[in-house]
């Protein structure tokens, strides 16, 4: 909905762009519509002349939109491999689209089209035809249509500006979120064990335990363990009934992550253990069941207690743990998330036939890929190695669709203030342009370079901080109505950023009139330039 949203802001800036230099070149062709208007020419004919040339640069626009879309999607794609934006969707320009695109583009050449072929189909004949033209400036009434179409450009382009700015700041601020465990340097993969070779508990745990052994003798390799899942791809979770609680039904008891480990799982991830011991392998299916739990976990069941010797029964086994460690939390819903409840069981007490092999190195953790592959191998030459990636990558995974929609909006956004800086330039050189004699008359009376210079500058000002203020006005209003119609989203959407933060909104509006600002010089200081008595002979 936000992309679909950040499309139509892009379109309507695009459409008033070329609404307003259409009406710019409509006024440029005063003469001529006037001579057409006086020869017999209807208004009909008129503003179906001027329809058809804005069709046939709709068309042509559609048609290298397309090529250019066929370029960007590869391009993305390219990207994508080499790693330049990482994460990536797949997308592809299919037939739906274009058909879409072209009538899309067909319907905005008629709407947008006819504001401009509206507004000079009407010509004033005696006064035109009478008039050189160059000194004239085009009526104010085309001037201010043509500057509150620059006006307009400018505020939706600092809406998406903002918009683009907030996903960025709040990507920031997850990129530096702690996930409770490190993810540098270690490198992951999965096993899946066939039910026929290792159809029990015995032949399962063997296995695990020979390959993790190994790893920890491997070159490069500083710690290993096996696990169900690693910190943010938890997705076992149980119904519990911790020692205290009232014993109701399954349904109504609170659900918490479970995670089944080897030996040395705590140290390879990087997650402290704040109190008790670590597993063991001596944690076997003829010892008690123990039970490793996150710190979250403790803390809502016995927060003035110790939790090590309490129990915990969960639905699986229907059968009672006993606490013997507490680690710290990790990020098992999301990074945006609050540590969830979590618990850890001794593999050889509840082995898995998925598991994941994690080792840890002091150097480039890609490096120990082969030797992963090799440790496997020689307990079993049979079991394939999956999914080989680094846990960076991993919690970069969990980013994806964050990351994407913000590439995304910030395309957008730059198109849209490249959009809309055209525009005003396209504006202040026409309107330079038009009052070449009146530029002239001042310097002619006394006007130094500086005022023109300041008149010119000021007007671009004025159009550019009226779109900043309506801009940011409707930044804030659309944010309190998405707010008030779909309370959940902006909180899905911004990590520890308001919607209405000052330093993005100042920082936007800043950057704006900067840019603004250069885009207004360059007319500026065309008009210094000015030959007064070049000007006076027009």
């Amino acid at each position: 909905m936000i992309l679909t949203g950040a499309v139509a802001f892009v379109l309507l800036i695009a459409c008033a762009n070329v609404a307003s230099l259409m009406l710019a070149r409509a006024t440029g062709r005063a003469k001529e519509i006037a001579m057409r208007a006086a020869l017999g020419a209807s208004r009909f004919q008129l503003i179906r002349h001027l329809l058809v040339e804005s069709a046939l640069l709709a068309g042509g626009g559609a048609g290298l939109g397309i090529l250019l879309a066929q370029w960007g999607v590869a391009a993305l794609t390219q990207a994508d491999s080499m790693g330049v934006l990482p994460g990536f969707q797949p997308i592809r320009v299919d037939t739906p689209v274009l058909a879409f695109t072209v009538l899309l583009s067909l319907a905005t050449a008629i709407v947008f089209g006819l504001m401009p072929a509206l507004q000079v189909s009407r010509p004033n004949l005696n006064g035109i035809l009478r008039d050189g033209g160059w000194g004239t400036t085009g009526g104010t009434g085309r001037h201010g249509t043509r500057s509150l179409l620059v006006a307009g450009q400018m505020a939706l382009s600092i809406v998406l500006l903002i918009g683009a700015g907030l996903l960025i700041e709040s990507f920031r601020q997850l990129q530096n979120v702690d996930p409770g465990f490190n993810p540098h340097r270690a490198l992951m993969a999965r096993v899946a064990l066939p039910p026929s070779k290792y159809p029990d508990t015995a032949r399962r745990t063997q296995f695990l335990r020979a390959v993790v052994e190994r790893l920890e003798t491997s070159p490069g390799v500083t710690t290993a363990s096996g696990e169900l899942s690693i910190p943010l791809g938890v997705g076992v979770f149980s119904p519990i009934l911790a020692d205290g609680q009232p014993n109701v039904p399954p349904g109504q008891r609170p659900l918490a992550a479970w995670n089944s480990i080897t030996p040395g799982f705590f140290k390879t991830m990087g997650i402290p253990l704040l109190r008790g011991r670590d597993f063991t392998w001596a944690d076997d299916a003829r010892s008690p069941r123990v039970l490793i739990v996150g710190e979250s976990l403790a803390r809502r069941f016995w927060p003035n207690e110790n939790p090590l010797g309490k129990h915990c029964t969960f639905t699986r086994l229907q059968a009672a743990f006993e606490i013997v460690g507490v680690a710290g939390d990790t990020k098992v819903h999301g990074l945006d998330a609050d540590p969830g409840m979590m618990m850890y069981t001794a593999y050889p007490q509840w082995t898995w036939p998925a598991m994941a092999l994690t080792v840890r190195t002091a150097g480039d953790a890609r490096a120990l890929a082969g030797g992963l592959r090799a440790a496997v191998a020689a307990v079993d030459k049979e079991q394939p190695v999956t999914g080989l990636q680094t846990l960076e990558d991993a919690v970069a995974v969990t980013l994806l669709e964050r990351r994407q929609t913000m590439y995304l909006i910030t395309g957008f956004a730059a198109i849209a203030m490249l959009l809309a800086v055209i525009g005003l330039y396209g504006v202040m050189a026409y309107s330079v342009a038009q009052r070449t004699t009146e530029i002239g008359i001042r310097q002619a009376i006394g006007a130094r370079r500086a005022d023109i210079l300041r008149m010119v500058l000021g007007q671009g000002m004025r159009l550019s901080l009226a779109g900043i203020a309506v801009g940011t006005g409707a930044a804030v209003g659309l944010t309190r109505l998405i707010a008030s119609l779909m309370s959940s989203l902006i909180p899905k959407m911004l990590f520890h950023v308001s919607a209405t933060d000052p330093l993005t909104y100042a920082a936007i509006a800043l950057l704006f009139l900067v840019v603004a600002l250069a885009a207004t010089y360059i007319p500026a200081w065309r008009a210094t330039r000015v030959d007064p008595l070049a000007a006076l002979r027009q």
